[in-house]
């Protein structure tokens, strides 16, 4: 189960757009073992950052279509 764990959790971090070779990285530092732990975990701190800076961008166009939306919904006939 560990392996299944630790594959999700690298499809997770790609799903959210982390680039190959940071996946890499990640993944070459933890063959490496606990003595980079740190820097996995900067690694992942950047990475949060860029995901919540990207979900703000996708919430504000979010916001943009749904106003559309309301736009047209209220030219139509019902």
């Amino acid at each position: 189960e560990g392996d299944i764990a630790w594959l999700g959790f690298l499809r997770k971090l790609r799903s959210t757009a982390m680039p190959i070779a940071t996946l890499r990285r990640y993944v070459e530092l933890a063959r490496a073992g606990d003595g980079t732990s740190a820097a996995r975990l900067a690694l992942l701190r950047e990475h949060r950052e860029t995901v919540l800076a990207r979900r703000a961008e996708l919430d504000d166009a979010l916001g943009a279509i749904d106003l559309k939306i309301a736009l047209y919904s209220e030219r139509l006939p019902s």
